[in-house]
């Protein structure tokens, strides 16, 4: 049966991806106070997010879809004769893949893989798939090796301050204070075994050096250890456009690379890390 690869917007890869290799996604909700809410790429954007925290301190608030979303997303493909293999944010974040597996289990012919990871990490098996998928195989063995594939997805991640984790309930905000006082940028390091996050280098320094800095040592450690073929460096707002490609260029120098994707991240990734951040993936050979 022909298989359609689908995952939730928080995979994070551009629209030019996502027709490159025919991935369809689905917006989650985004709501910024009372007036100014709904889908995340449709009613909401990121530039909306990072105004509203920026010019009035507004925190956004993010939900998952029902299953009833899901399944009318789904049917959409399973009516055409079509099975679905569909890429969920970590369900130790949001209550998406639980959503979507009760929709599944209610069609039939749909499998949905707990990415255990999150933004462009969770993007990369959204590739992997749609490649598998072009290779002749069906959605269940796809759906299985994601399962083993995501323990592959090297995911690593710059936060600038911890001002947008601290209020979201994330972290304490006394060590917020004492990180920014500081000029302390921690790099968050994505494990899918447990679900979540752990803490890896702290950089010192202004923002731009700290950067450039947690760049060469996650390029360095990409080096004989991911398949670059495929990696993604992909930034949240407040990342100027003039250091973004100077931080693409870095990337571009790295020796053996394929193809390096770029982006920004969406409203829903604004909410859990903040601005000024950035992420590096690559997957393990």
């Amino acid at each position: 049966m022909p298989v359609v690869i689908t995952a939730d917007i928080t995979a994070d890869i551009s629209q030019e991806l996502q027709k490159e290799f025919d991935i369809h996604v689905l917006p989650l909700h985004v709501q910024i106070d009372e007036t100014r809410g709904g889908l995340e790429g449709v009613d909401v954007t990121s530039e909306d997010v990072y105004r509203a925290y920026r010019d009035e301190g507004l925190y956004p608030k993010t939900a998952a879809r029902s299953p009833g979303e899901y399944e009318a997303f789904f049917r959409q493909f399973t009516r055409q004769g079509c099975e679905v293999v569909h890429v969920a944010l970590c369900s130790k974040y949001s209550s998406s893949y639980q959503a979507a597996l009760i929709a599944a289990e209610a069609i039939g012919g749909v499998f949905v893989v707990d990415s255990r990871l999150m933004t462009t990490a969770s993007g990369m098996l959204c590739v992997q798939a749609a490649k598998l998928r072009d290779a002749g195989q069906q959605a269940e063995a796809i759906a299985r090796q994601l399962e083993t594939m995501r323990y592959r997805v090297k995911n690593y991640i710059y936060l600038d301050k911890l001002d947008v984790v601290a209020k979201s309930g994330r972290a304490p905000v006394l060590l917020a204070m004492g990180a920014n006082l500081l000029n302390i940028h921690p790099c968050l390091i994505a494990d899918a075994e447990s679900g979540s996050v752990r803490l890896g280098k702290k950089y010192r320094g202004k923002s731009a050096a700290a950067q450039r800095q947690w760049l060469e040592n996650g390029l360095s450690a990409f080096l004989g250890a991911v398949d670059l073929s495929l990696i993604f460096l992909v930034r949240s707002y407040g990342v100027s456009d003039e250091l973004y490609e100077e931080y693409r260029q870095t990337a571009l120098a790295l020796p053996g690379l394929g193809r390096l994707e770029t982006g920004m991240v969406g409203c829903t990734m604004l909410a859990h890390c903040g601005f000024n951040c950035m992420a590096l993936v690559g997957l393990e050979r």
